[in-house]
């Protein structure tokens, strides 16, 4: 793989960005393209850095920087490359604003839904996909509300912290190119339909409300703030009664039990072929997208970073699992299958 190829083309395509256009305030910060053992920052080529890992934003140096892994994540072209870095782009913003509404990645893991909150949530986007105002769309949001108001909570933190940055990075694309653009759009409302999790589905929903939003005149919400875009949005709307759409309730539930069996066994085949290890043990590094939480245990099929009591850290790869303590951030035993 050419990496200083991709990077020159890739430069290229964000100069032609005007990027406050695209958010008030924003600015491109510096990228890097990188391998397993190789990456270009600044144009020249390096050794990977130690900190570089997925598809995020990092603090190197004092300096924040956009990196993409062109191996895990390889690019089908180069506008669609350049969008997505302008997504990460924008977590360099938010953190150089000092954003305050992080969501809470092991809370949203380790949360069962209820059967109602899942049918709301599916209706919700529909809703959504479906064109429907954005007061209706919110109304839903609003029932959802007092159900499990701790969850939407972190749900809506994750809409507003990563939805934001899709919704930028599609504008970008919308000015690289258009009709590539409208085919993401397209993709994320057939995602909305087909029940993603709480984490993935916020990177749909949030693009999504944003350009309803726009599309509605409503004023842009306020962001980097602290408070999810979906309120900010809500008290400018007055929201209609809705009800739940009992067919909707009837698939959660058989969802949700799907769900449950399908872990069980994941988890049967893992702690079958594992070591355990007591301790006191505090979650400090994971791959959010790959984090799942059943019957007391998270376990993930890419990796855990556990701090011990001592201070040092432990990093569990592949198929890994720890026991729970009341408290989600925290484990009483790690599960790692012999070798």
């Amino acid at each position: 793989m050419d990496l200083k190829n991709w990077y020159d083309r890739v430069r290229e395509q964000l100069d032609r960005l005007d990027f406050p256009a695209l958010w008030a305030g924003f600015a491109p910060c510096p990228f890097a393209l990188y391998t397993h053992d190789t990456a270009v920052l600044n144009g020249e080529m390096v050794p990977r850095p130690a900190e570089f890992y997925g598809n995020t934003s990092v603090c190197r140096q004092g300096e924040y920087l956009a990196i993409w892994d062109m191996e895990a994540d390889p690019p089908a072209d180069v506008a669609g490359l350049a969008a997505s870095l302008v997504h990460e782009m924008f977590h360099s913003f938010q953190f150089r604003c000092g954003e305050q509404g992080w969501p809470d990645d092991l809370v949203l893991a380790a949360t069962e839904p209820q059967p109602a909150f899942l049918a709301l949530r599916a209706q919700e986007h529909r809703a959504l996909a479906g064109g429907a105002p954005l007061s209706e769309v919110l109304a839903l949001r609003q029932s959802r509300a007092a159900l499990q108001p701790e969850l939407l909570l972190e749900e809506a933190r994750m809409e507003t912290i990563e939805g934001t940055a899709e919704y930028v990075g599609r504008l970008a694309l919308a000015r690289l190119s258009p009709a590539a653009c409208k085919g993401a759009y397209a993709r994320s409302a057939q995602r909305l339909l087909q029940w993603p999790d709480l984490r993935r589905g916020a990177y749909d929903s949030g693009p999504w409300l944003l350009r309803r939003a726009a599309e509605e005149g409503l004023p842009m919400p306020v962001h980097p703030g602290g408070e999810p875009i979906a309120d900010q949005l809500a008290r400018q709307l007055s929201l209609p009664e809705v009800r739940l759409q009992p067919e909707l309730l009837a698939e959660a539930e058989r969802r949700l039990e799907r769900e449950r069996s399908a872990r069980r066994v994941t988890l049967r085949a893992l702690l079958e072929t594992a070591e355990r290890t007591e301790g006191d043990f505090a979650v400090c590094g994971y791959d959010p997208m790959q984090l799942r939480a059943q019957d007391g245990l998270l376990w993930s099929g890419s990796f855990l970073a556990l701090r011990q009591a001592d201070g040092t850290v432990r990093r569990l790869f592949g198929p890994c699992a720890v026991q729970l303590a009341d408290d989600p951030h925290r484990a009483t035993a790690l599960f790692v299958p012999r070798m």
